[in-house]
């Protein structure tokens, strides 16, 4: 088990591609950060948080925080988020 919440992007893709999450290729310029999406889960609210999360490649300790707080809206709990890391 690593830390949690997990302080650098390899450590999240780890986590989100456990959680179930896929990568989803990216179209268009630009490859500063990995797009990823729940093939089974929908967020509750679209508007406050798209249907897709997105994991920069340099994360910092409030980016992580953010992190948790878009897996929420997934209907994940913290507990399944720490279990995880």
């Amino acid at each position: 088990m690593g830390s949690y919440p997990p302080q650098k992007a390899e450590h999240w893709i780890r986590v989100l591609k456990r959680l179930g999450f896929v990568k989803k290729d990216r179209i268009g310029k630009g490859k500063h950060a990995n797009k990823f999406i729940h093939p089974a889960r929908k967020t509750k609210n679209w508007k406050e948080q798209p249907n897709f999360i997105i994991i920069p490649h340099h994360v910092y300790e409030v980016m992580s925080e953010k992190i948790i707080k878009e897996l929420s809206y997934f209907g994940l709990t913290e507990k399944e988020i720490e279990d995880c890391c």
